[in-house]
C-alpha cells in the first residue's frame, strides 16, 4: 500500500508518539489543561449532557453567537474547526494550487510545513537569528519581490515564544492588501501576550 501513496505523502516524516501514563505525568508536550476541573464543576458539566447529546449533531448556532458576541464581529465571520491543524487545513484545501507560494517563520508551528508539502506547494522560510529576531530586510523583500499564495504567522510563535511587533504586522497586512496575499495570523497563544487582537479588523475588510 505504501507504493500507491502519492510521492509527496510517502517523503513526510512523522514522529511517533511514544506515549505516556497522563495520570503519573504532566504532558507540557501536548499542551493540556494541567489543572483538574473543580469536582463540582465536572458534576455539573456532566450533569447537562444526555445520552442524546452523544449520538447528535449538536446545534452550533448558539455557540457561534456567543463567540462572536465576545470578539464583537458577526458570526458570519467565524468558522469553528477541529483544532488549529484542521482550520490550517481547510485553507490549505481552499486556496493553495501545486507550486503556489506559501511563506513562514522558522522554526514555528509544524504543520504550516506540513500541509506545503502535501499539497506542494513551493515554500520560503523566514527564519531567526541567534537572537531570536528575524531578518525583516529578508521579510519585506520576499513580500513584494516573491508571489506568495499565503503568508502564514504565529504571533505569538511556537516554539520560540517570540512575537512581532504590532508595527511589523501592520506593515505586512498592508503589502498583503497591496499585493492580494491571504495573510493567515495564528493568535493560538495570543491570551498570553499583550499583542493588540485582529479579529475585528480581518472581519473588516
Amino acid at each position: 500500500m505504501h507504493n500507491l501513496a502519492k510521492n509527496n505523502v510517502k517523503n513526510l516524516l512523522r514522529f511517533k508518539d511514544r506515549g505516556s501514563n497522563s495520570e503519573a505525568f504532566i504532558r507540557l508536550d501536548k499542551n493540556e489543561r494541567t489543572i483538574p476541573f473543580a469536582k463540582q464543576n465536572f458534576k455539573e458539566i456532566i450533569s447537562r449532557i444526555s445520552s442524546e447529546d452523544l449520538v447528535r449533531y449538536p446545534d452550533q448556532s448558539g455557540l457561534y453567537e456567543k463567540i462572536a458576541d465576545s470578539l464583537s464581529i458577526s458570526p458570519k465571520n467565524l468558522l469553528l474547526t477541529p483544532g488549529s491543524d484542521a482550520g490550517i487545513k481547510y485553507i490549505f484545501e481552499t486556496f493553495v494550487n501545486k507550486n503556489d507560494y506559501v511563506g513562514f517563520l522558522s522554526p514555528t508551528y509544524a504543520m504550516f510545513e506540513v500541509y506545503s508539502k502535501l499539497f506542494e506547494a513551493r515554500v520560503k522560510k523566514f527564519t531567526f537569528n541567534n537572537s531570536l529576531e528575524i531578518d525583516l530586510e529578508d521579510l519585506f523583500y520576499s513580500l513584494e519581490n516573491i508571489e506568495f499564495k499565503i503568508i502564514f504567522i504565529a504571533n505569538p510563535n511556537q516554539p520560540t515564544g517570540t512575537s512581532l511587533s504590532d508595527k511589523i504586522i501592520d506593515k505586512i497586512i498592508k503589502i498583503c492588501e497591496r499585493k492580494n496575499i491571504l495573510l493567515v495570523i495564528d493568535q493560538a497563544y495570543h491570551d498570553f501576550s499583550n499583542l493588540r487582537p485582529r479579529e475585528r479588523e480581518a472581519c473588516s475588510n
